[in-house]
């Protein structure tokens, strides 16, 4: 049997593409596995964001696009504009190969300037077209949605065979914004599932793995978001914090990979070689996932912004502090039991309270496992039963 995966396989955010590893391990115990990028990206792709032109018009719409009110408007125009019709072609040869679709994971149930829900009108129009069975698996729902977004994504929770999400907050967010009436699961993140081997030998370095500050202020209230000053003077005092209590004098910052993250971390690798020439502090900019892991393995404590930066310190036996600047954190770490060993992010605000942040140490994830392998059985025996 031949099932379909359609999710961020080739995103340049590597935590994505840790979430395709895990959904082919998960899937490909029982069936051959066939990839799609939900972005139309492919191995060879090579990332760039918005328009790299610097003509008027590419102005005024990278302008629009941060207008959270109108992105989704323009980003559904400039898609069916440029996209839509290569989008349904690509897909539908696709489909046609495949016996069953799984939807997932990561939170791709959402809407912005990516357009997301065309993606997956598209998506749900071609699986009934040719009589192809679906499923949603262990996706996050965002928290804003249009009017034709709802629409869309009431109708494919509908018609799904499964559905599962990954954490509580997701659950009331598609029954609030879908009106969803109909069970649904929640399972852990399917990163969870990766078979990766857990390091005994403890790292040498302390990671600080750094993300872009506009996204990471993006979720905030007004009153906690940072400015680059203190965003840049959290990472710099929190390396003075680990050499003195710790005596530590090797750190490694990196990104998961995208971009924009990577600005930001060179940025924090400058103010810190500055103040502190003496130490050893190194850049590292993976550029595929085996890098990322490798990273995270030279670790022997990890300070985390991104979810699944979190999430990979976790498999891999690594102690890590997560800060939290979205629900979804909250939410998919709520899940473990485990919320209650996370770090606002107003605690980079207050950089002089280093004592209190709380690292969490990973326990067994054989349960998390073992939910992941339950669930994916029987969201393809629901799928067959179709």
């Amino acid at each position: 049997m031949n099932v379909l995966i359609i999710c961020e396989h080739y995103s340049p955010n590597l935590g994505d593409q840790l979430i395709s590893k895990a959904m082919s391990e998960l899937f490909g115990k029982s069936c051959n596995v066939i990839k799609f990028d939900l972005s139309l990206r492919s191995e060879d792709t090579e990332h760039s964001f918005g328009f790299s032109s610097k003509t008027a018009i590419s102005k005024i719409i990278t302008s629009l696009l941060k207008r959270d009110y109108l992105s989704p408007y323009i980003g559904h125009l400039i898609w069916a504009w440029r996209s839509k019709k290569n989008y349904y072609a690509s897909l539908e040869k696709k489909i046609i190969k495949c016996d069953f679709v799984v939807i997932g994971g990561g939170q791709i149930i959402t809407e912005h300037f990516f357009s997301f829900s065309q993606k997956m009108k598209v998506i749900n129009d071609l699986c009934l077209k040719h009589g192809r069975p679906y499923a949603i698996f262990s996706c996050g729902v965002g928290d804003k949605f249009t009017h034709w977004g709802r629409y869309i994504y009431k109708r494919l929770f509908e018609k799904a065979s499964y559905v599962s999400l990954r954490d509580p907050i997701s659950l009331e967010r598609a029954r609030r914004f879908f009106n969803i009436k109909r069970k649904i699961e929640i399972v852990p993140d399917s990163a969870f599932g990766l078979g990766l081997k857990k390091e005994e030998k403890s790292g040498c370095n302390i990671g600080i793995v750094v993300q872009c500050r506009e996204e990471f202020n993006a979720k905030l209230e007004k009153s906690q978001r940072v400015t680059h000053e203190e965003f840049t003077n959290f990472y710099v005092c929190y390396i003075a914090h680990m050499r003195d209590v710790f005596n530590e004098q090797s750190f490694s910052i990196f990104t998961n990979g995208a971009p924009a993250d990577r600005l930001e971390a060179r940025n924090v690798w400058l103010a810190a070689k500055k103040k502190y020439p003496n130490l050893d502090i190194d850049l590292s900019e993976p550029e595929n996932l085996d890098q990322l892991i490798n990273l995270y393995m030279s670790c022997k404590a990890v300070l985390c912004s991104r979810m699944h930066a979190g999430i990979l310190s976790y498999i891999l036996n690594v102690p890590f502090a997560q800060l939290v600047w979205d629900k979804k954190i909250r939410g998919v770490w709520k899940q473990l039991r485990l919320d209650g060993e996370l770090n606002d992010a107003q605690v980079i605000k207050e950089n002089n309270s280093f004592k209190d942040i709380s690292y969490i140490h990973p326990e067994c994830l054989e349960e998390e496992r073992r939910l992941l392998q339950i669930s994916s059985k029987k969201c393809l025996s629901l799928m067959r039963d179709r």
